[in-house]
């Protein structure tokens, strides 16, 4: 009867054991699930789309789309500055202090802040145009579509998913759905922007009295410069304070701008270069070349103060040694101060890129197509802009035939700066050049206003729209959510 008891007490305990097992084993199952939903979850970006990070009266923004902007600006930043600004991509923004300042801030914060600042001007003005009537139409969809394609083109030529491009572009769970969100935010915006600072007028009159307001802010002077330190040399440091010393005295007497060149080459040469075999002559002339820039008036800067004074003539030479005599400095005239009196130029380009066409031969072939197909057409100018409208990939005039007026000197990229500025370009002038954004197929379209009138003209209206600006963010503030914001995996 015992023997039974105990046969039947082993049997039930048995049984409780691959009960629990097969609890235990359903339960386990049921956590890996989870995690593989949760996970799938985080990807597809469900927690982000349900996180409010940023609302105004009419706007409620999730984390997807502040993930966008957020990321829209590291990326930016990184490509611009990530050489001085190194950012370790391996580790979580939120763990690394940011080098641009000493109280704490992480990079994190950083960017998270840069992004509020661009969301909360961006649903300003998206308020205001609401307040104004501004809708979004059929070309500015177009834009945005062409943007899309243009993601969606570099992620093929990448070899990856358009979904795997945007999440690695913008963050985990942004989809295309979410970047359209975003894009179309800022179009509204920066639609509303263009009708206000479409209003602002001013005229010659109004160009004087800024100027006369403003004596230094238009001048540019153009001189040369050249500093030598005393970590040019071995020698003692009284010998290097003598050899020092002697050359800007040299440079001090200075005629002309090729002997005051001559003087830098010999520098160069002979001290701070003396027994580098690998620095050749030719190396040396480049650097020499790149001695003479442009300047803008510098308050309480002593070169400035020299460089903009009334009585500056061609030719002079200003040197100065600094208070803790590692430096010498020498500076020479080439062009006074004064106003710039030379015409702007108008010209028409169409951009195509190698990612749209697949490589550069491609993209170059594509240009050259599309030039000889302008042979002897009548009304080349419109012909030109309506080229410029379905193929120019430039969505900053590709709306406009292609058009930008009133260009300065410098403003465009080299080789596009180059072949506008080439001297003899008349109206109608076409060609192909080349840059890092792509193929440019050119127009020459013509002189435009005349430099300083354009740069008074800028000032004034950039001095009214930061009023108009200040203003409309004033009268639509933007709340934020920093824990909600936090919660971004980055």
């Amino acid at each position: 009867m015992g023997k039974a008891k105990r046969n039947t007490a082993a049997s039930g305990t048995e049984k409780r054991n691959k009960f629990l097992a097969i609890l235990c084993t359903i339960l386990v199952v049921a956590i890996l699930g989870s995690l593989v939903i949760y996970s799938n979850l985080v990807t597809n970006g469900f927690f982000l789309r349900r996180t409010v990070s940023a609302t105004t009266e009419n706007y409620e923004i999730d984390n997807a789309v502040f993930s966008y902007f957020f990321n829209s600006y590291y990326q930016e930043f990184a490509s611009t500055y990530g050489y001085y600004f190194p950012i370790d991509s391996s580790v979580s923004l939120k763990g690394q202090a940011c080098s641009m300042y000493n109280d704490g801030s992480t990079w994190f914060d950083f960017f998270a802040g840069n992004a509020k600042n661009n969301l909360s001007n961006i649903l300003a003005f998206c308020e205001e145009a609401n307040a104004r009537g501004i809708t979004l139409d059929e070309a500015d969809y177009k834009q945005i579509d062409d943007a899309i394609d243009t993601m969606k083109a570099t992620a093929k030529q990448a070899g990856v998913s358009t979904s795997y491009y945007m999440q690695a572009m913008f963050g985990t769970g942004v989809n295309v759905k979410d970047v359209r969100r975003a894009l179309e935010l800022s179009a509204l915006a920066s639609k509303c922007s263009k009708e206000i600072t479409d209003a602002y007028s001013y005229g010659e009159a109004d160009y004087d009295k800024y100027v006369a307001e403003n004596p230094y802010a238009l001048l540019y002077a153009q001189y040369a410069s050249f500093d030598m330190k005393t970590a040019d040399t071995t020698e003692d440091d009284v010998k290097t304070a003598t050899l020092l010393q002697g050359y800007l005295d040299r440079f001090a007497k200075a005629a002309t701008q090729e002997e005051f060149e001559q003087i830098a080459f010999d520098y160069l040469r002979n001290v701070a270069y003396a027994g580098d075999e690998e620095t050749t002559d030719e190396k040396i002339q480049a650097e020499v070349d790149a001695l003479t820039a442009e300047a803008t008036y510098v308050k309480d800067n002593a070169v400035s103060e020299w460089a903009f004074a009334k009585d500056r003539k061609v030719g002079d030479v200003y040197t100065e040694v600094s208070e803790d005599k590692t430096t010498y400095s020498a500076y020479f005239m080439v062009a006074p101060a004064s106003l710039d009196t030379y015409n702007t130029v108008n010209v028409r380009h169409v951009l195509l890129s190698s990612a749209t066409y697949g490589s550069d031969e491609a993209a170059k072939a594509k240009a050259e197509e599309l030039l000889a197909s302008l042979t002897g057409v009548s009304a080349l100018e419109d012909a030109f802009a309506a080229l410029a409208e379905e193929y120019s990939e430039d969505t900053g005039s590709n709306t406009n035939g292609g058009l930008y007026e009133n260009v300065g000197k410098g403003e465009m990229v080299e080789n596009f700066d180059a072949w506008i500025y080439e001297e003899g370009r008349k109206v109608g002038d076409t060609g192909i050049v080349e840059s890092d954004y792509g193929y440019h197929i050119m127009y020459f379209a013509g002189e435009g206003d005349i430099a300083w009138h354009v740069q008074a003209d800028n000032a004034l209206k950039n001095a009214k729209y930061s009023e108009d600006s200040a203003a409309i963010n004033k009268k639509y503030p933007t709340t934020f959510d920093d824990k909600a914001i936090f919660e971004l995996d980055i």
